[in-house]
């Protein structure tokens, strides 16, 4: 059951990511959110690597949260930078190259967790996200999608 409630944490502070993204979104610049919310996310990978004990899967959580709060900074971006003619399909193939990238570094991941340790591929898989965050991020900053106005979103959705 230990899986189960290590689960059921990660999946409440991605909803707690959620509840709270409004709020954020509107206190906080998208630039800073682009920057931040990234280097956490990596931050906290390294972490459960250099950390790996059973209180560092607190970090776990701590990465759905700030994914969560990441989302509607993303969403609104790509819905301004994107003509609406062609938005479904730029999103749909975003979704394609998303799971082709994924499908190839799961597995690679997981041999090297098999030969290593899981601590040591998560921490690989943040120096890997953080290799390919930083060239999106200069992309966006300059289309200027990242310094675009802050969309206005009631609370709670």
């Amino acid at each position: 059951w230990s899986f189960g409630a290590l689960m059921l944490g990660m999946r409440g502070a991605a909803m707690l990511g959620s509840w709270l993204a409004p709020l954020t979104v509107r206190r906080t610049e998208r630039a800073v959110l682009l920057v931040t919310c990234p280097a956490a996310i990596v931050l906290f990978n390294l972490l459960l690597w250099l950390l790996a004990s059973p209180p560092a899967l607190v970090f776990l959580g701590a990465i759905g949260l700030v994914a969560a709060l990441l989302r509607p900074v993303t969403s609104a971006m790509l819905n301004e930078l994107i003509p609406s003619g062609q938005r479904a399909t730029i999103i749909s193939l975003q979704s394609l190259l998303f799971t082709l990238l994924t499908a190839m570094i799961y597995p690679a991941l997981f041999a090297l967790g098999d030969r290593t340790s899981l601590a040591f591929a998560i921490g690989v898989a943040g120096v890997l996200m953080a290799l390919m965050t930083a060239p999106v991020l200069a992309l966006l900053f300059r289309a200027g999608g990242a310094t675009a106005p802050q969309p206005q979103t009631s609370p709670g959705g």
